[in-house]
Formats: C-alpha cells, structure tokens, sequence
C-alpha cells in the first residue's frame, strides 16, 4: 500500500475535481489509457511569466514564537545578558526530495478562470475516491528508474509568506503552499515522492490507472471520451 510522506494512510481529494489541458491529446491520454502526467516540483520555476511561481517547493512563514536575544559589550564585544521576548522568526526551507505534481482544482473554481488559466479540454475526474484506490496500484512510467517512497494527496494553502505555527507539524507544507494571487485555482494536489536527490531527477513521470472510466469523463460529453 502506497503511503503518504509521514507514513500514514493516502491523503484525500474533494469528492469531484477538474483537470484542465491546451493539448487535446493529453486529455485524450487521461481518459483512454488512464495516463496522468506529474511534472516535477521545479518545472514551476519555468512556467510562462503569469504561471511561474520561483517559490514552489520552498516553505515560506512568519512562526510566533520566543526569540532568543542577547546584549553585547561595545568594547569587549563579550555577551552579558540572554533573555527571551515574544516575537516572530521568519522560516525560510527548501524540500530537496524529487517531488511529482498532479494538480486539479475543486469544483469551486471558476470555469471561465479553469479554462482561460488552464486550457480549453477539461477532465473531470468525478469519482476521486476510485482515483485514490487506483493510485495505490498504478504503473510508475518514467526515464529514470526510482524507488517511489510514498504519496499524498492535499489541498493547497494559499499563505506562502504569512503566519503560522511550528512547521515541523507540517511538512506538507513544502509542497502545498503557494502564494495568494493563484487562489482563484482552488488546486488540490496528489504529490508523489521518489528517493534519490531533486538535482539529478527527470522533469516529468507518468502514472497509469486502471479503469480510467471508473473515475475520468470529459467535462464536455460527460463521457470517457474527449
């Protein structure tokens, strides 16, 4: 059974959610063979210049907490006092672990905002729950052989930068927040985790899902097929 990076149970999705493409064939691929694309991570940060988000992967906020401070001598430069005061302590963190994106957006999202952002050829993946069994079995297609180490599935966080508490809870939190201005997306994300290092991983994987029409139709026909 495919776990999630704490070791517990596979995540969720919202119960309906929509995939959007450009390419047609692509959305053909997810509904006919059950092939879903995750990009890597770091292809965020070569997106065209509306998309590109240079932060992704990176765990930015502001924790409220006790902060050390201390007094300095001028002359001798020697400490002579510690204490403590309330205060906040900006946590700045990358994740290095090769990290694999599938992102939908929920059914809140504006259709005009999906299509215009995203693409014309919108999947809807209308049964997420068959979507999460089926990603316990699915085919690992990529150029370079890794062992995949688990999976999660999460809504995204649009507080990228703000306040928060202790992130050692969270550490989902490298991979499911972003900043404010991509709300509109309303994205929820499957995240698969590879071993190995991020610097030297493919770009892309693919999984494959059996019975793709148990859990894929087209938000056009509401059939399997585009």
């Amino acid at each position: 059974m495919l776990l999630d990076w704490n070791g517990r149970p596979l995540g969720h999705l919202p119960p309906r959610a929509y995939k959007a493409f450009n390419n047609a064939d692509h959305a053909g691929q997810m509904l006919t063979l059950g092939r879903i694309r995750l990009g890597s991570m770091r292809s965020y940060w070569h997106e065209e210049a509306g998309r590109r988000d240079m932060t992704e992967g990176k765990l930015e906020l502001s924790v409220l907490g006790e902060i050390p401070v201390a007094s300095i001598d001028s002359a001798t430069e020697a400490i002579t006092g510690e204490w403590t005061e309330p205060g906040y302590s900006q946590i700045v963190a990358e994740a290095l672990q090769p990290t694999y994106l599938f992102c939908v957006s929920s059914p809140k999202v504006s259709c005009d905002h999906l299509r215009s952002t995203f693409g014309e050829h919108v999947v809807e993946v209308y049964d997420t729950g068959a979507l999460a069994s089926r990603l316990r079995t699915a085919r690992v297609i990529s150029d370079v052989h890794r062992k995949v180490l688990g999976i999660d599935m999460f809504k995204v966080r649009y507080d990228k930068g703000g306040l928060g508490r202790d992130p050692s809870r969270w550490l989902r939190r490298f991979v499911n927040q972003k900043p404010s201005r991509f709300s509109e997306d309303c994205e929820w994300r499957v995240a698969v985790f590879l071993k190995g290092l991020m610097a030297d991983s493919p770009r892309e994987i693919f999984l494959e899902v059996d019975n793709p029409s148990s859990c894929f139709r087209s938000a056009e026909t509401g059939s399997a097929a585009v």
